[in-house]
């Protein structure tokens, strides 16, 4: 099992840019696929909630805020 990436603070609340920093974290640390799959997870879901969001992209990223 991989080691999730940590992301940190920076946020506003916006969705956007929680999920633009966690894809950020997972390509720096070279888990390109994660990041596309995370993202289309949120995007392409149907009537993904924020609260469900949240909840993918801490599947592929530890959020420290």
């Amino acid at each position: 099992m991989q080691t999730k990436p940590t992301v940190t603070g920076g946020f506003n609340g916006n969705i956007f840019s929680i999920m633009a920093a966690c894809q950020s974290a997972l390509n720096r640390a070279d888990r390109r696929e994660d990041a596309k799959t995370m993202v289309k997870r949120i995007t392409e879901g149907e009537d993904v909630e924020y609260d469900q969001a949240i909840a993918i992209c801490q599947e592929y990223v530890n959020i420290d805020v």
